[in-house]
């Protein structure tokens, strides 16, 4: 059938040449990065987990998009998130909009 594709099934080589090199290109372009070309797909699944934190997502849609473990999803957020300054400034607002509201403590402050 002619102007229509055909569907191919996935082999390493297509996946690395066709899809993983798009993806790291735009990766680079949207983050500010020069290149990603040393990258492997894991650190680009391992950034999305963070990337979805980040959104909002909570970890058991992250990982029915990741395919990670609630346990390795948990991991990744410990390591790129404790120290992620988007984090704390999201956690400190939750907090002054909580103590704002007359937000009750268990020692009655």
């Amino acid at each position: 059938m002619r102007g229509q594709s055909v569907w191919q099934p996935l082999t390493r080589k297509s996946y690395t040449t066709q899809i993983l090199t798009k993806v790291k290109a735009h990766a680079a372009a949207i983050s500010g990065l020069a290149s990603l070309a040393n990258f492997l797909d894991l650190d680009l699944r391992d950034t999305s987990v963070t990337w979805m934190a980040l959104a909002g997502c909570e970890i058991p849609e992250i990982v029915s998009v990741t395919g990670h473990t609630l346990e390795s999803a948990t991991q990744i957020l410990k390591h790129y998130l404790a120290r992620h300054p988007e984090m704390a400034d999201s956690a400190i607002t939750k907090m002054i909009k909580w103590y704002e509201a007359d937000g009750e403590t268990e020692i009655g402050l």
